[in-house]
C-alpha cells in the first residue's frame, strides 16, 4: 500500500478521536486486500472484518 494512503488512513482516524488500534486494523485489511490475500467480495470475510472494526470503534457522547 502506499505510504501517503496508509498516512491518510492514519491521520483520519486518530482527527476522529479513534484509537491507533483502529488504524492498524484498516491499514491491515488493505493491505490485505491489496495482497490478494482477502477479497472485499467475499461476504463472510468481510463480514468479519467489518466486526472487528466496529469492536475497535470508540462511541463518544453525542454533542445534541
Amino acid at each position: 500500500m502506499e505510504s501517503e494512503i496508509e498516512l491518510a488512513i492514519r491521520q483520519a482516524v486518530l482527527k476522529h478521536g479513534q484509537s491507533a488500534d483502529l488504524a492498524n486494523k484498516l491499514v491491515a485489511w488493505m493491505k490485505a486486500l491489496k495482497s490478494g490475500n482477502d477479497q472485499i467480495e467475499d461476504r463472510q470475510s468481510y463480514a468479519q472484518r467489518t466486526n472487528v472494526l466496529y469492536e475497535s470503534v470508540i462511541i463518544g457522547e453525542s454533542d445534541d
